[in-house]
């Protein structure tokens, strides 16, 4: 790679080789990052405010897609002990053992940088491997925070769902006329020209559909729900084609967060199961980057 350094620029300018975002992003999904949160952050156990913070930052450990908060010692109202190696389930891991991906069904117990899990004592008891000490000096004073070990969370007076939300993952929601099809060994699942795209950050591109011009004959809704920082709480239908039963291939968000309100009641469709047409092009299964 040569570098020029030209005379209008004090810095070098790299030639004919650019960079793309999304793979200088994952490059570093095998390195400790961090960034600085400029909200207000708070979180509850119970009736009991135990996290109040405005010095937050935003902590991925090796390997991890989602991140965790992190605040200073003293904004945690509790004492921080010794997490117990039972109750805290805590496990360290090395960029040589485990799953190339910790996803968000990794437990928060699992930990791909050197630190000590702790326990949160509250007045009203035990939160039990709930913290982690990080032993980079980058993080001196602060401990990582386990989300599901709290009741609610709030940036500023805004309840948030599921995560932290992530500087760098976003959503768009905009209508399209383009003709979608959806089908599944030659069956129509869906058929319109009035689908809303929306775009998440790193994902892919889901196309959610008017229920008018879905096959819901076809569908029957499940049992299943998931919870999504940036949608809110989705509801799940599996498809009966033929003799095929396509498990929770279908979801909706009857009540939406803020910036998914153009998707609410629309259906959408996992498309890496199924074969998806856009103006007349088939197109290929997404996939994510990590997959």
């Amino acid at each position: 790679m040569r570098r020029v350094w030209p005379r209008h620029f004090p810095g070098p300018t790299l030639v004919g080789m650019a960079t793309q975002m999304r793979k200088l992003l994952w490059e570093a999904h095998n390195e400790l990052r961090i960034h600085p949160v400029r909200k207000w952050v708070r979180a509850r156990a119970g009736d009991r405010t135990v996290v109040d913070s405005h010095r937050v930052l935003l902590v991925w450990e090796p390997r991890r897609v989602v991140g965790s908060y992190a605040v200073p010692v003293e904004d945690v109202a509790g004492e921080l002990v010794a997490a117990d190696a039972v109750a805290g389930e805590a496990h360290p891991i090395s960029l040589e053992e485990g799953p190339p991906v910790l996803d968000p069904s990794t437990s928060f117990a699992v930990h791909s940088t050197d630190g000590s899990p702790l326990t949160i004592r509250t007045a009203d008891g035990d939160l039990a491997g709930a913290a982690f000490r990080a032993d980079d000096p980058d993080l001196a004073g602060y401990v990582v925070l386990d989300w599901q070990a709290f009741t609610q969370w709030y940036e500023e007076d805004e309840p948030v769902v599921a995560h932290p939300h992530d500087p760098f993952d976003r959503i768009d929601c905009l209508r399209s006329s383009r003709h979608v099809e959806i089908s599944h060994n030659g069956i129509v699942l869906a058929d319109t020209t009035r689908s809303t795209l929306l775009f998440e950050t790193p994902l892919p591109t889901r196309f959610y559909l008017p229920r008018e011009d879905v096959a819901m004959h076809l569908l029957e809704p499940t049992a299943t729900h998931t919870v999504c920082a940036y949608k809110g709480q989705a509801s799940y239908w599996s498809a009966r084609v033929g003799d095929d039963v396509l498990d929770d291939i279908a979801w909706s968000y009857p009540e939406p967060l803020n910036d998914a309100t153009p998707v609410r009641d629309l259906i959408a469709f996992l498309t890496e199961r199924l074969d998806l047409v856009v103006d007349g092009e088939p197109q290929p299964r997404p996939r994510t980057p990590w997959s």
